[in-house]
């Protein structure tokens, strides 16, 4: 049995089920709970990080410090424990003072340096895929240290517009979808088959005994779930979203 920190367990997976079939209404907030001054269960504070490296990319003390988050939540509704450490789509390097670099499918400061540049001409997979075993290795730790009482939630990572936009810049990408539609039609290919390869490998690290799982954004699932499209998708029209977006279907969900 797992999800054993939400009392009402069974009934919240019900409920996500039922709204898959679309049945019912889903009625929850952002993150996965309201955080209390004072834990509701026993966890130990593993207190500040020492550096800002720790705080990032130390899965043990990333495990450690989510649990006692989790610990520190009342989850009312449908809200569940399901914490997601931060190495989603924006997973960055912000902490050590380099450059931001977004995706963990994608590292390196000078990816995003050339990429910015359109020198590059292709994602070398060995990069892109570098930043999925960093995410691979936090989820493990968190995994352990659930042990069963919450999940562990799937980072924001996503076949679409938003991945190209964090490397990109929105603005800049936007005067591509414009001059280039072909190019940024490439490059969300060469996203998706990444994506393709990294999914499968966290989704084993993460699901449940029953194969369901949680993604960054609390939807619960009895199997793969993610995100097709976030907010880039909805500042451009339905014709160019058909034009440069319509790749084939991720084979992971």
């Amino acid at each position: 049995m797992y999800g054993t920190w939400k009392d009402n367990w069974l009934e919240v997976r019900e409920t996500y089920r039922k709204w898959w079939n679309r049945e019912g209404l889903i009625v929850a907030n952002w993150g996965s709970g309201i955080p209390l001054p004072q834990p509701l269960r026993e966890a130990a504070d593993p207190g500040p990080a020492a550096s800002l490296d720790q705080k990032y990319m130390d899965p043990s003390w990333i495990a450690q410090s989510e649990h006692y988050k989790q610990a520190c939540l009342a989850t009312p509704l449908i809200c569940f424990p399901s914490p997601f450490p931060i190495s989603g789509r924006f997973l960055s390097h912000r902490c050590s003072g380099r450059h931001p670099v977004s995706d963990p499918i994608i590292s390196g400061t000078l990816m995003m340096r050339v990429f910015r540049r359109r020198v590059i001409e292709s994602f070398p997979s060995v990069r892109m895929l570098s930043g999925g075993r960093l995410s691979a290795n936090q989820r493990k730790a968190v995994k352990s240290q659930a042990a069963g009482q919450y999940f562990t939630g799937l980072p924001a990572v996503c076949p679409n517009l938003d991945v190209l936009a964090e490397i990109r810049e929105r603005r800049d990408l936007m005067m591509d979808l414009i001059l280039s539609p072909d190019w940024v039609k490439a490059k969300l290919e060469e996203i998706e088959d990444a994506f393709e390869e990294v999914y499968p490998r966290l989704y084993d690290i993460i699901k449940e005994e029953d194969g369901s799982s949680s993604w960054v954004l609390h939807a619960l699932g009895s199997g793969t779930v993610c995100l097709a499209q976030c907010d880039t998708a909805a500042m451009i029209s339905l014709d160019m979203y058909e034009g440069v977006c319509h790749t084939s279907p991720p084979t992971a969900v």
